[in-house]
């Protein structure tokens, strides 16, 4: 028959599950598949997640927040705390730069390192040339080898004096004053006053200087002066790790 046209409730045999062929497909066969494909799906899968549309609910409740929450591969924006692992000390590549390897890299951080002043305005009195001034400076290095140090004040010289002051520095415990000249020059200044009169000269010395930590360091400064005595007045002191 071509093209037949049933009515009511015609029947066939039902094909065996997996045929794939022009064999007519019964309700039998069409309800078994469907059950298998589902059976696939669901597999062992509990309770609440057996159906797309418990899936589908979980996902949105769920894993979309979760993707929100994530980052770009490609510029990515962080907020919070983010983290990554610190690379070692030596590192020099593109590598992510954490805060701990910032600072064992022992750079200048404000409040990170430490710092002294000393602005007890120091005047010991006169001394000779070639003498140390004695003004008691000590410092011990905390964290890092490097400082700074600037120290500023006056000196007082007569007239046609000529004073030269030389900061130095050394280990140990410092010079006293009046004592031989002694340690390292860290910097050095000049001055000659052809006034009239004796009168004070503003002094500022500033020096790039290094120790080892946890050993002490003094600075001081010796004068060498053409005539008589001289001495530095209101000396203050700033010192800074780098």
């Amino acid at each position: 028959m071509a093209s037949p046209l049933f009515t009511g409730d015609p029947r066939g045999p039902t094909p065996t599950a997996g045929d794939n062929d022009t064999s007519l497909a019964t309700t039998a066969f069409v309800t078994g598949a469907d059950n298998t494909v589902k059976s696939q799906l669901i597999g062992s899968a509990s309770t609440g997640m057996d159906t797309m549309g418990e899936i589908e609910n979980y996902i949105l409740a769920n894993v979309n927040p979760a993707i929100g929450n994530k980052a770009d591969i490609f510029s990515p924006t962080f907020t919070g705390d983010p983290k990554a692992p610190t690379p070692a000390t030596a590192d020099n590549d593109t590598s992510i730069a954490t805060t701990a390897f910032v600072k064992a890299q022992n750079y200048l951080v404000p409040g990170g390192l430490s710092n002294y002043s000393d602005i007890a305005a120091r005047a010991p009195g006169a001394i000779a040339s070639g003498q140390m001034q004695g003004l008691g400076i000590t410092y011990t290095p905390v964290k890092s080898t490097k400082l700074i140090i600037c120290l500023t004040g006056t000196v007082t010289a007569s007239t046609g004096q000529v004073v030269t002051l030389f900061l130095r520095s050394g280990t140990g415990t410092a010079p006293a004053k009046g004592a031989a000249a002694t340690g390292t020059i860290i910097n050095q200044f000049q001055l000659w006053n052809n006034n009239a009169a004796d009168i004070q000269f503003p002094i500022s010395l500033t020096a790039l200087w290094g120790g080892s930590v946890g050993v002490q360091l003094w600075f001081d400064i010796s004068l060498t002066i053409s005539t008589s005595t001289s001495q530095v007045l209101g000396v203050n002191t700033w010192i800074l790790e780098i």
